[in-house]
């Protein structure tokens, strides 16, 4: 079997990593097409090229996008009403993802839409099916077509589909192609909020590959994916912690130590950093924390090592002091030494701490103490976003509503006798990283099932 993955960037190979590997090892042929626009994709080539050198059945290129002129010009500005009008329509969605899709419309449409009224009329079934209609009639890319023809896929796996740069979108004019040829086409979900903050499906997919029982709900109620077409596997992005949560530390703590220039003798926590659009900068938190446990004679002796959020890293240059290391904040590829480091830093932290990040699900498979900050100015992208309800409302992480408060916090979770989050925390991770049980993993699984539909079609 011929498989055609088409992703944005260099940077979501790590993310469906195992999925690769997995029909690698089935004995699939893959070729993976990229985006050449984001700046971060240098460092994340490494991992794709030596894929590439020393696996014949893999291959790599860049993806064809759209060439400009009217019939972009029309397509695009459709999607990105159907973008924002998506996000209008949940009622409970924090209305910071509707807002941030409007900004993204050209001005005097973006400035129209804040109109009183125009929200209730985008909101209509008729507005829908007049924007819908453009995708219909506007045709695939000539050359898209053609470059799907020469590979000749028996599968094409689109993905993220939802991002929000129209010029960028590969993955969708490659997913409106394929299905235009009737080539059996998929969508694999990368991170835990793509469903759910990000733009609209503009073309379904013929099945939809998802973590857990949460995401077919968010996949039926933000996207109408009919249920029949919706797969669970599990969360790929963890496979590779999964697999080294499962083994001894290849490191120790004085390595651990030494490697990111900690103290041995002192404790530390590893502070994970969120995405830019979730907190933008966020150092002043840790600068506040710093200060906290300074003024705190028990919690002085504390170190902080910071995580930040590949996307996020600027804030966090300005940060030196006594106190405060920063660790690489590269996405680690699946099987590098830069993973194993992170989970055994991990491991040996005295709790994880951050704002709302995938790097809590990482603490989490770690089976380590998670506690997260809530303040008032991040609401928005944290208390009001239904991943981080998820969160809440399983009980797996420790609630710190006040910085000044989180050395008590931490003495309750590093003192205590008895881990009260443990139980929580196991359920967590069987219904919604490993739904379909530990024997094989996601990857695997999403192997099987593309191996099965391509068959059964």
């Amino acid at each position: 079997m011929k498989v055609l993955i088409v992703t944005q960037f260099a940077a979501h190979f790590h993310h469906m990593r195992s999925i690769v590997d997995a029909l690698l090892e089935r004995g699939h042929t893959v070729r993976l097409l990229l985006v050449n626009k984001k700046k971060h994709n240098k460092p994340y080539m490494a991992a794709i090229r030596a894929e590439a050198r020393v696996n014949p059945r893999f291959s790599w290129g860049w993806a064809l996008l759209r060439p400009h002129g009217t019939a972009a010009r029309i397509l695009y500005l459709s999607r990105s009403i159907l973008n924002w009008r998506r996000q209008i329509a949940v009622s409970d969605q924090s209305r910071y993802y509707a807002e941030r899709l409007r900004k993204e419309l050209p001005p005097p449409v973006a400035w129209f839409c804040r109109l009183s009224g125009v929200e209730a009329l985008v909101r209509t079934r008729a507005a829908r099916s007049l924007l819908q209609r453009w995708e219909r009639l506007i045709p695939p890319v000539p050359d898209v077509v053609a470059d799907i023809r020469i590979f000749g896929p028996d599968a094409v796996i689109a993905t993220p589909l939802t991002m929000r740069r129209n010029d960028q979108v590969a993955d969708l004019e490659y997913l409106k192609a394929a299905r235009a040829l009737g080539t059996p086409t998929f969508f694999v979900v990368l991170s835990r909020d793509h469903l759910v903050t990000k733009g609209a499906f503009h073309v379904l997919p013929d099945w939809v590959l998802v973590w857990n029982e949460s995401q077919v709900k968010d996949a039926r109620r933000h996207h109408a994916v009919p249920k029949e077409k919706i797969l669970i596997c599990g969360a790929f992005p963890f496979d590779g912690g999964f697999r080294i949560a499962a083994s001894p530390p290849r490191f120790s703590r004085d390595e651990i130590c030494r490697h990111y220039r900690l103290s041995a003798r002192s404790p530390f926590i590893l502070y994970v950093g969120s995405s830019y659009s979730t907190t933008q900068d966020e150092s002043w938190v840790v600068e506040r924390l710093r200060q906290v446990f300074d003024e705190d004679p028990a919690a002085r002796k504390i170190q902080i090592l910071v995580r930040p959020h590949p996307s996020n890293v600027r804030p966090f240059e300005r940060l030196v002091g006594p106190g405060i290391v920063q660790s690489p904040s590269r996405l680690p590829n699946l099987d590098s030494e830069e993973l194993q480091r992170f989970y055994d830093s991990l491991r040996y932290a005295a709790a994880v701490v951050g704002i709302n990040t995938s790097a809590m699900l990482d603490a989490l498979v770690a089976e380590r103490p998670v506690a997260a900050i809530l303040l008032p100015h991040y609401n928005a992208t944290q208390r009001d976003t239904q991943q981080f309800k998820e969160l809440r409302k399983a009980g797996v992480m420790e609630m710190v509503h006040d910085i000044a408060q989180l050395p008590r916090h931490l003495a309750r979770l590093v003192n205590t006798t008895e881990d009260c989050f443990a139980d929580r925390r196991r359920a967590f991770i069987n219904t919604y990283l490993r739904p379909r049980g530990f024997e094989a993993s996601a990857g695997e699984q999403a192997a099987r099932v593309i191996e099965g539909s391509v068959k059964n079609r």
